[in-house]
Formats: C-alpha cells, structure tokens, sequence
C-alpha cells in the first residue's frame, strides 16, 4: 500500500497545536488528581485499597472502557469526546497515586523530564521525516501485544530480571509509536480534511489520546529502568 503524501500547511499547524495543548491537559489533569489524593487523601486510599484492592481492576476496566468510548464518540461528538478523555484522565490519576509511595521524587522526576526529551524528539522526528513508518508502527504495535501478554504472564511469574527487560521493550516499542503516531495523525488530518470523515476538533482529542498513552507508557517504562535497583 502506498503511503499518501504528507503535506505541511497553517491548517496542519494549528491542528497539532491543539492536539499537544490536549495532551498536555490530559497529563496535567492525572498528575493533579495524583497529588490530591496524595496530599489530601493518603489516608484514606491506603485504607481503600487495604479493604478493596479489587477497586483497581475496576479503575483498568474504566480506563479500557473510555477508550473505546472516546474512539466512538469522536464520530460524532466533541463534548462527549472531550468528556471521555477528561474522565480517562481522571481514572489514570486514580492509579498513579500510588507512583510516589513506590519510587522517590528524584526518580520521578528525572524519569519524566526524560520522556519528555524523547516525546519531543520522536514527535518532531514523525511530523518531519518524509519516510513512510507506517510500516515499522505495525511491527511496534506487535511488539505491544507481544510486550503485554509478556507482562500477564509475569503478574503470575512474579520475576523481577523479566520486568527489567520488558521495561526496556516498552521503551523502545513506544519510542517508534511516538513517532508514527504523530505521521499518522497528519495523514489523518489530511484525510479528515478531504473526505470529512470525522469533525477536526474531535480528530485533535483522540490525537490527544494517543499521544497521552504513547508518553505515559515512556514515563513508566523509564521510571522502571532509572530504579531498578530501588
């Protein structure tokens, strides 16, 4: 399949303006969650989550749940799409809680400030390069499953050398999803733009959302490496 040409236009920029300010309001609005309920309310999760640790699986079950709603609902609504990725947010929030009772504040942040440097990088890398990675993306979104059914397992194996190597998996798996995202959102904006597929605005959200997942994911798995031996 031959890839469509990626044009660049003021359209192009402003489309992806929004799609990092969402972003960018999705992460706030988890970290801002996490601290509240750390700050306020520690007392009171830990009391939670001693009673009914099951209430996490319930958060997982949510957290799925919204994505395949806002992917629906970018059809059709902005309000009901921005819902759903506000909501998802929150949820992620929810179980990110717990980060700093298990890693200290120094790898927190060293971790995310080195996401960051690699978000950037990779998302100027996809939206720049002229080279189709349509077809590395599919064999990264392999790797994912491969990466999650590896993680199932290891839930039950409990062994810590394999969690190590899959922290490094998910890193490289989501350092080339970062930037093939970012090229496929341009060539579905340039769809979107075409055809009318799907509203702008709404494409922008579930933009957000991919992006959201691609730099959480690199957070977690570079937290995971910076600390190994914490």
């Amino acid at each position: 399949m031959q890839q469509p040409e990626i044009v660049k236009d003021d359209g192009l920029k402003r489309f992806f303006n929004q799609v990092y300010g969402y972003m960018a309001l999705g992460v706030g609005v988890t970290a801002g969650v996490a601290f509240v309920l750390n700050m306020f309310f520690k007392s009171t999760v830990i009391t939670i989550l001693n009673n009914y640790s099951w209430l996490m699986w319930v958060v997982f079950a949510g957290e799925l749940l919204m994505v395949i709603s806002l992917s629906r609902a970018a059809l059709k609504s902005k309000a009901q799409t921005m819902a759903y990725f506000v909501l998802y947010s929150v949820l992620q929030g929810l179980t990110f809680t717990i980060i700093p009772w298990v890693y200290d504040l120094g790898a927190i942040t060293a971790a995310f400030l080195t996401a960051l440097v690699v978000f950037v990088t990779m998302s100027l890398y996809g939206r720049l390069t002229t080279k189709p990675l349509h077809k590395m993306g599919r064999i990264a979104f392999m790797g994912l499953i491969g990466v999650l059914a590896a993680t199932v397992i290891n839930i039950f194996l409990g062994s810590s050398q394999m969690e190590f190597v899959l922290s490094y998996a998910t890193l490289i798996v989501f350092i080339i999803l970062t930037a093939w995202d970012n090229q496929k959102l341009t060539l579905m904006y340039q769809n979107a733009t075409e055809t009318g597929s799907i509203p702008v605005e709404n494409l922008a959200i579930y933009g957000a959302l991919e992006l959201y997942l691609d730099f959480i994911n690199l957070f977690l798995s570079i937290l995971r490496i910076f600390s190994r031996n914490n």
